[in-house]
């Protein structure tokens, strides 16, 4: 029509004529039906009205905060819009004087000043801390809060909070809160400190998926309720230090990478600590037998004097040709799937050492003699059981050398990954990737004096006589080819940490955590660009080893 398409008829038509009830509209061109559409009409009584005179306000229409004025126009024998305003927050909608006040200043009004809804929903950032705060009605038109600071006041009701959902950041410290039901619907709530309030049910923020962070120091909360977050992920400061109330023979699983075995006493002196076979049989009157390794570990901070940091027990080796007989231990509870247990005597040795050390006693050192039993000790072997890289080793002349800086036994912890041999044996890689060793089988320090001797560059110089050269194919010719080998031999591995502790050493919940954060960092599998080493890094990427999961082994009471 008329050469464009932004045109056309328009028919203004007074509804009071068709009558009440359902009516049909249909439209044609040339005769051709092209739309249809069924109404219903409500008349005013009668075909037209006259003298009617009316103006109606709607309060937050079409949004919160905006009132729209309808005012009755009779010629359109309807409501037309006359006038839009914006709604004062007055005192009834922040009755709290100070949080009036504190939200005036955000806002840069002079005091006194109305506040507006729409005002309220600028503010991204509010700091009401101190304050004497008791009620938080009129934050409700806060929607765009994504900070909101409010420790120290004396606030009980967080209803008004209830639909702040863009909030990241709630502190809510020194308040007497009880009740966290109108958090359970922030969406991004990421960070929540409840510090020093009266809260003792975290329930409302379990669905809270986003939440990574929150204080509970001194806040009474329920073990369960902490236990449930931790295992989510949440990060929570001020857990209450002892929480762990257990009697004498009690097993119990925490974060489900954790087992807590209460003992008598802890195993402080020699003979006590090499014993694990009473804590293998307790374990198994409790879980399935399921685990390949058991890992016991003393509640102490640190290393006693008289004991080793770690001991390997066998219970069981299938593997041939790594210089050890094929055995199994029955008494120890297993049904031949334990492979062996053993027991550090300090909480951080799953993830400082020696925990790859003592696995790789399942499968070494039994193939080549060197004075140090079950280590590397003067030989390049240069891994978790002792040696050094063979690059470092220098000749001094006569029967003396030096090799830098190395242990006979270890090298430091997790601080070092497996070396060639070691994986070979552990069934890992071929025999040919394995190098030539150089091994002095009677190496010994050199002292003089009562003193270490030392060379001019400072190294500890070693003596040895009988130093040969250990090939690959000498070991396979002395002790057979390893059976499984490296193609299909066992490489991923289930494991439990077991914390022990006593009356003198019970478990304080940080250091059950700490000890869940060594299990998850120690069987991650994957490379965590620490110094240390997982046993991931530790195989090179080859061997897995999983240590969660623990409450599904549990046997039905």
């Amino acid at each position: 029509m008329c050469g464009d398409t932004d045109n056309g008829f328009g028919l203004l038509y007074n509804w009071n004529l068709l009558g009440d009830g359902p009516h049909t509209v249909t439209a044609y061109a040339d005769g051709v039906e092209f739309a249809s559409v069924t109404i219903t009409v409500t008349t005013l009584g009668s075909e037209f009205r006259r003298g009617l005179n009316r103006e109606v306000t709607v309060t937050n229409f079409p949004t919160t905060g905006t009132n729209v004025v309808f005012c009755w126009q009779e010629a359109q024998q309807n409501f037309v819009i006359t006038q839009t305003t914006s709604t004062p927050v007055s005192p009834h909608f922040i009755p709290d004087a100070n949080l009036r006040r504190v939200v005036g200043e955000a806002l840069d009004k002079p005091p006194g000043a109305t506040i507006t809804k729409t005002e309220l929903a600028t503010l991204r950032r509010l700091s009401a801390s101190g304050n004497d705060i008791v009620h938080l009605t009129g934050l409700e038109f806060a929607t765009n809060l994504t900070s909101l600071y409010l420790w120290n006041n004396e606030i009980e009701d967080l209803t008004p909070l209830a639909g702040l959902g863009n909030l990241t950041t709630l502190n809510l410290s020194h308040n007497p809160i009880m009740d966290l039901t109108p958090l359970a619907g922030l969406p991004n709530l990421d960070s929540l400190d409840i510090s020093r309030t009266r809260v003792t049910e975290l329930a409302s923020l379990f669905i809270s998926a986003r939440l990574t962070s929150l204080n509970i120091d001194r806040t009474p909360v329920h073990q369960e309720d902490i236990d449930i977050l931790v295992e989510a992920g949440v990060a929570i400061d001020g857990i209450p230090e002892v929480l762990l109330i257990s009697a004498e023979g009690d097993v119990d699983v925490y974060h489900n990478k954790v087992i807590v075995m209460h003992l008598p006493e802890l195993p402080v002196t020699g003979r006590e600590f090499f014993d694990i076979l009473p804590y293998t049989r307790r374990i198994y009157q409790e879980f399935e037998d399921a685990f390949d390794y058991l890992m016991f570990v003393l509640n102490l901070d640190e290393k006693p004097e008289d004991l080793p940091y770690g001991f390997y027990d066998g219970v069981r080796n299938d593997t041939q040709g790594i210089g050890l007989e094929t055995f199994f231990q029955p008494e120890y509870g297993s049904q031949e799937q334990l492979r062996g247990g053993m027991v550090f005597s300090y909480r951080g040795a799953i993830q400082n050492g020696p925990s790859l050390h003592e696995l790789l006693h399942t499968w070494a050192n039994f193939v080549v003699p060197t004075g140090y039993g079950g280590h590397w000790s003067f030989s390049s072997a240069d891994g978790q059981l002792g040696g050094f890289p063979l690059r470092d080793l220098v000749h001094l002349g006569g029967n003396r050398y030096k090799a830098g800086d190395f242990g006979t036994i270890a090298n430091g912890g997790n601080s070092v990954p497996y070396s060639p041999i070691e994986l070979y044996l552990a069934g890992l890689i071929p025999p040919d990737d394995v190098p030539d060793l150089w091994v002095a089988e009677d190496g010994e320090w050199l002292r003089e004096n009562d003193e270490w001797v030392l060379s001019d560059d400072g190294q500890f110089i070693f003596t040895a006589t009988n130093v040969k050269t250990i090939t690959i194919d000498d070991i396979i010719a002395k002790h057979g080819e390893r059976v499984p080998d490296w193609t299909i031999s066992q490489k991923d591995f289930q494991a439990a940490a077991v914390l022990l502790v006593d009356d003198d050493h019970p478990a304080k919940n940080w250091q059950i955590r700490e000890v869940s954060d060594h299990v998850s960092w120690f069987s991650h599998p994957g490379n965590d660009n620490s110094p240390l080493y997982n046993y991931y890094e530790a195989t090179g990427g080859r061997g897995t080893i999983t240590m969660d999961g623990l409450s599904a082994f549990l046997l039905p009471d």
